[in-house]
C-alpha cells in the first residue's frame, strides 16, 4: 500500500516478471506517470496492446493508468484510484463497450480532461447527448464530468467527486431533473463562479 504514493516526478514504470501482488494505492497520485509497461513474462499482470496501464490478467481489471493510457476493449473493471490526479496532459477519456464497473474515484482530480466519450455499445455507462461525461445508464447518475461537460436533462444524481479539481470549470447548469448532489461533487473547483439551476420548461 502507498509504496509510490505521491511520487509526482515518476514518469516511467516497468513491472518485472516476478511481481505477483500490487496493492490498489501503490501508485496513487503519481501525476506525471506516462509510460507504463509490464513484462510479457508476468503471469499476473499485463499491459496488453501497449495500452500504458497495469491490468490484472485474470480479472481484466485496470488497476493503474497514466496520462497516455488507452483503455483496451477487454477491460471489465476500472479500479479505485486507477487514474486519480493524472496531470493536465491527460486530456481525453474513452470508455470502451466492455467496461462494466468504474470504481469510486477512478478518475477523480483529472483536472486537464476536456473530452469524455463512452462507447455507444456500452450497456452500463453512457455519455448521452454529447455531454462529455460518464453517466450510469440505469441510475442516471453522473459519475465523472470535466470542464466541457453539459449536464443533460434526465440526470438525477451528480456523484461523489464527479467534478473534483476541475480547475477550468467556470459555469455549471443544473437541470431540473437533478435531485441529489453528493459530497465533494464540485470540490476544489477554484474558478467556479456561476451555478445556474434550470427551471422546468
Amino acid at each position: 500500500y502507498d509504496a509510490f504514493n505521491g511520487c509526482s516526478s515518476l514518469y516511467k514504470l516497468k513491472i518485472p516478471c516476478n511481481v505477483n501482488d500490487i496493492k490498489f494505492s501503490a501508485f496513487m497520485d503519481c501525476s506525471e506517470l506516462s509510460e507504463i509497461s509490464v513484462s510479457e513474462k508476468n503471469f499476473y499482470y499485463d499491459s496488453r496492446e501497449n495500452c500504458n496501464a497495469i491490468i490484472e490478467t485474470a480479472t481484466n481489471i485496470l488497476i493503474r493508468g497514466g496520462n497516455n493510457t488507452i483503455i483496451p476493449n477487454s477491460i471489465v473493471n476500472i479500479s479505485s484510484y486507477a487514474f486519480e490526479h493524472c496531470a493536465d496532459s491527460m486530456q481525453s477519456i474513452f470508455i470502451p463497450k466492455s467496461v462494466e464497473n468504474i470504481a469510486a474515484r477512478a478518475f477523480a482530480g483529472c483536472s486537464g480532461v476536456t473530452s469524455i466519450i463512452v462507447d455507444q455499445e456500452n450497456k452500463m455507462y453512457d455519455s448521452r447527448a454529447n455531454s462529455n461525461a460518464i453517466i450510469k445508464s440505469h441510475t442516471n447518475m453522473l459519475i465523472l464530468g470535466c470542464q466541457n461537460t453539459v449536464i443533460p436533462s434526465g440526470v438525477c444524481t451528480i456523484g461523489y467527486a464527479a467534478f473534483e479539481k476541475c480547475k477550468q470549470l467556470r459555469t455549471v447548469f443544473i437541470p431540473q431533473t437533478v435531485n441529489k448532489i453528493e459530497d465533494k461533487a464540485f470540490s476544489d473547483c477554484d474558478n467556479l463562479t456561476n451555478i445556474i439551476f434550470l427551471s422546468v420548461d
